[in-house]
Formats: structure tokens, sequence, C-alpha cells
């Protein structure tokens, strides 16, 4: 998608960008151990709170290695989520294709076996 960022710029970016949740994840484990059961609505909020700002620092960190503007950044990330669904299609099927043929060598020593 003709973009400008190099490896190096992108994990850098996404490393700055998980910050607020690794944050967040460790208040909210110290937080648990001293809330009840009913009280379990603010431990959510406060990871619901990080992974939501973890998520716009990775959208903000794309626009800026790659120079995007927000409507090429979410078309790449919707298309690069469609290569990555279909990828694992390809892949189950190969999976499943190998089964199948060692299921028919498997099915044909059976018979052998048998047979002799």
């Amino acid at each position: 998608m003709e973009g400008e960022g190099r490896l190096k710029d992108i994990a850098i970016a996404a490393g700055y960008a998980l910050t607020p949740l690794i944050v967040c994840l460790n208040i909210g484990t110290i937080f648990s151990q001293y809330v009840t059961l009913d009280e379990g609505g603010f431990y959510y909020m406060i990871i619901a709170f990080g992974v939501a700002y973890s998520l716009i620092m990775a959208l903000m960190g794309i626009m800026q290695v790659h120079n995007y503007t927000l409507a090429k950044t979410l078309v790449t990330i919707f298309l690069t989520f469609v290569a990555m669904l279909i990828i694992i299609f390809v892949v189950l099927l190969f999976v499943d294709l190998i089964t199948q043929v060692y299921s028919f060598f498997y099915s044909i020593y059976q018979e052998l076996i048998f047979r002799l």
C-alpha cells in the first residue's frame, strides 16, 4: 500500500502503543486483589480503558509511521485482516488435504494387512 514505514519503526510504534495496556493490566491486577465481586465493574473499566487507549495509539502509530490518512489506514487494516483470513483458510485446506491423504494410505495399508 506504498507505506513509508520500516519494520523498525513499526516495532517501535507497536511497543509504544502497547504501553497503556501493560500499565492498565498491572493496575487491574493489583486492584483485583482488593475489590469484591460486586465491584468488578471498576476492574473491567480499567482494562477496557487500557485496551481502547492502546488501540487508538496503534491506529495513530500506523498513520504516522506510514504517512497515511485515517481512511487509508482503516482500509489497510481491513485488507490485512482479510489477507489473514485467506491465509488461515488456505492453511486449513492444506491440513485437511494432508489428513485425507494420510487416511487414504492408512486404509490401503490396513486392507493389505488384513488380506495377507
